[in-house]
């Protein structure tokens, strides 16, 4: 493929072809590099010409004038950028079906206070592959803005932005494919109104959050690592922003990633909002592995979330609802899974281990749902407690509450209830495989009680009935 050359110079004696001084520093070769058409191919371009950035320093003002101009959906413009190092002084614009490609060698810092780096305004297409990216910590810059359009970002590194590492706004569609994202004085990416597609990200040691998804955003992340994050946080954690993945009123599918180590949460979702989750990690954040506020619906399938320093699960508020299937949840300090105020969850072949204090608890009118397959065992205090008019419900088989330090079961206060519709095996508590008290009820078939000093209480008012 013969490249089209900006600015182009008829040689009268010898008919010649070559670039302009200021974008290309030399005359380019007939045929890309292999390497070079590999990554365009990857892009799905198949037609295209070529222009060169060559040289070191300052390049603001000849990158600028290669990426401002467009390429086709026919024929695309792909910008070359050699390896070397780069500063750019502000902010420069990349035009529609433009493809800038740096070598991995490439080195491009900003230094001076600007908005963004390269700020993608309404395109159509355009893509940003190679290189190391940094803001320099200058100002409130993203490393790259994107207001409006579809840009794809591959084989990257993005680090020190002011603000994101990546931005996208107003019904924009980002694509990030092996990009690492590190010191964004906020978020690696935050996303609103927009969709995120992400795989073999590595969003890590940003100041707040890895991933945020805002304003109905929709994001997919797959075979990631959005840990350490949070960097800002000190102290108490309470309150606060610092988390792997955030998601307010949004959707997101989380796919065979690690989102541990965050100085808050692994994942936290606000308002209503949508979380799949399946074979990933969150294990070892500081507030909670999944926190949660009103209106999430929330889906956990082979996942681990293991020694986080509250709830291992918090599931609360009005319409707040999880299914857990399949989860080892283990060794939370405070509570394995915590509904503390009208949420419901339903558990399936899952382990609650190890919590500080009970491993599955639930106040304030919630739910909890045994399926089948669930080990409820080792919590500090109850294997599971409800109290202030929750239910629970047991309905399949091999449901097993073992060695807790205090009770296997406890309903406490006027109008808790529970179900127990399929037997239920209590092993070695150490106070009452089931006790019953102030009031509440439980309805039950005939269960497994071994090596508990007692099998079942009630007290103050509490009532069992058999099934």
């Amino acid at each position: 493929m013969t490249p089209q050359i900006l600015r182009t110079v008829a040689c009268a004696l010898a008919g010649l072809v070559t670039s302009a001084a200021a974008l290309s520093g030399g005359t380019l070769p007939a045929h890309a590099a292999s390497g070079l058409e590999s990554v365009i191919a990857s892009f799905g371009i198949t037609d295209y010409r070529l222009t060169s950035v060559q040289g070191s320093g300052d390049i603001t003002n000849p990158l600028q004038y290669a990426i401002a101009d467009p390429g086709t959906a026919q024929k695309a413009h792909v910008v070359r950028l050699a390896a070397g190092s780069y500063t750019l002084r502000s902010s420069i614009r990349m035009a529609g079906y433009v493809y800038l490609i740096a070598d991995d060698d490439a080195s491009i810092t900003l230094t001076a206070p600007a908005a963004q780096m390269l700020q993608f305004t309404s395109l159509p297409a355009a893509g940003v592959s190679g290189g190391s990216w940094s803001a320099g910590s200058k100002g409130t810059a993203n490393v790259f803005g994107l207001t409006g359009s579809s840009v794809v970002f591959k084989n990257l590194n993005i680090t020190k932005a002011g603000k994101h590492g990546i931005a996208a706004y107003a019904k924009s569609a980002v694509a990030v494919r092996d990009v690492d994202i590190t010191a964004s004085a906020r978020d690696g990416i935050h996303v609103r109104a927009s969709v995120l597609s992400a795989t073999r990200l590595h969003s890590t040691y940003n100041r707040n959050n890895g991933v945020q998804l805002s304003d109905g955003s929709t994001g997919t992340i797959s075979d990631s690592q959005i840990s350490f994050n949070g960097q800002a946080v000190t102290g108490s954690t309470t309150g606060k922003t610092g988390h792997g993945l955030g998601v307010a009123n949004s959707w997101a599918t989380v796919l065979n990633s690690d989102l541990s180590d965050n100085k808050v949460c692994g994942i936290s979702t606000t308002g209503p909002s949508g979380l799949t989750v399946r074979n990933s990690t969150l294990n070892r954040n500081g507030r909670h592995g999944l926190g949660t506020t009103a209106g999430g619906v929330i889906s956990f399938t082979d996942t681990t979330v293991v020694g986080n320093h509250y709830n291992g699960v918090l599931i609360t508020g009005s319409g707040t609802r999880a299914t857990l299937t399949r989860v080892k949840i283990a060794d939370s300090d405070a509570y394995g899974v915590s509904l503390p105020g009208r949420g419901s969850v339903v558990l399936t072949d899952t382990v609650v281990s190890g919590s500080g204090k009970t491993n599955v608890a639930a106040s304030q009118k919630s739910v909890i749902t045994l399926i089948s397959g669930n080990t409820i065992t080792g919590a500090g205090a109850h294997g599971i407690a409800l109290a202030s008019k929750s239910r629970l419900t047991v309905s399949g088989s091999s449901n097993v509450i073992s060695d807790n330090r205090t009770n296997g079961l406890m309903l406490s206060d006027r109008s808790t209830s529970g179900t127990i519709r399929s037997s239920v095996s209590f092993v070695g508590n150490h106070q009452v495989g089931v006790v019953v008290r102030k009031k509440a009820s439980l309805q039950m078939v005939h269960c497994e009680f071994v090596a508990n000093p007692t099998a079942t209480a009630t007290r103050s008012g509490g009532k069992t009935k058999k099934l």
